[in-house]
């Protein structure tokens, strides 16, 4: 669907495809009555924002996404929007609410025991402690994050985790 085109047209950074992909599902999430589409769309729209630095509008975008996820019990999709909270706040050196956001999403993740998300807020927070010179709660957080991303056989991720410790 408009979702997935999106998606794809803001990978390659189409930004105004993008956007104009995800305003169509909004228009018809509206329409139709589908909260988890319009929560979808509000949020997929934040984070074209987010490259494009706008960073104020995306933030109040993506809380009003997790605000309409609360509403219908769409506890994935909020962890997955609390961690991109988390990465904004990073981009802007608020290491504090950056944490707190990514210890959100961690949380929610532990509840539904979903191993991808456990590592990838692992990798978030250590970021943070490698911020703030606290390397060694860095390197113990980057550890656990790529034990995790070996047992799922992430390559990706755990090519990430491998540079940074050795950062």
């Amino acid at each position: 669907g408009w979702n997935t085109l999106g998606v794809l047209q803001w990978r390659v950074d189409e930004l105004d495809a993008a956007t104009e992909s995800y305003g169509r599902v909004l228009q018809l999430g509206r329409r139709s009555g589908d909260q988890g589409a319009i929560a979808a769309a509000i949020a997929n729209m934040a984070l074209v924002d987010i490259k494009r630095a706008n960073f104020s509008r995306s933030e109040g975008m993506l809380r009003k996404a997790i605000s309409v996820q609360h509403a219908i019990g769409d506890a994935e999709s909020i962890a997955d929007n609390y961690g991109n909270l988390g990465s904004l706040h990073l981009v802007r050196g608020e290491y504090e609410l950056a944490e707190a956001m990514f210890r959100k999403s961690l949380a929610l993740d532990e509840q539904r025991n979903h191993k991808a998300g456990i590592a990838s807020n692992l990798g978030s927070l250590a970021i943070i402690h490698q911020r703030r010179d606290e390397l060694g709660e860095a390197e113990a957080l980057f550890h656990q994050a790529l034990d995790i991303d070996v047992e799922l056989g992430r390559k990706e991720e755990m090519a990430t985790s491998y540079s940074r410790l050795g950062d």
